[in-house]
């Protein structure tokens, strides 16, 4: 499971800001964790209503309850800004990309 340690001061004032850095923080990278469920999505070829219920899941069987909606919210920002770009993070062929995008968009 993935969790994170207490993290007060600045760091935690970075964290209600949403800042990257934080996030790679708490989650060891900013696409550690979420290469996972995200290279899944698009694999499996999920509609958006398909990939929320599959990645809610995934998040309460891995993720700390703590950092849940935070790791949520981060998934649904990738998700929906993935692009031919920003595939190599996540070990995304654009050949995969491309067969479930028209899936992904209805």
């Amino acid at each position: 499971m993935y969790s994170c340690a207490p993290i007060g001061g600045p760091l935690r004032a970075m964290l209600r800001c949403g800042n990257r850095l934080a996030n790679q923080i708490r989650f060891g990278s900013s696409t550690g964790a979420l290469r996972e469920p995200v290279a899944a999505v698009v694999r499996n070829r999920m509609d958006q209503k398909r990939a929320a219920r599959y990645v809610r899941a995934w998040v309460d069987e891995r993720i700390d309850p703590s950092d849940r909606e935070r790791f949520l919210e981060m998934s649904e920002r990738e998700l929906i800004g993935l692009h031919p770009g920003s595939l190599a993070r996540f070990g995304i062929r654009q050949s995969e990309f491309w067969a479930g995008h028209e899936v992904w968009r209805t």
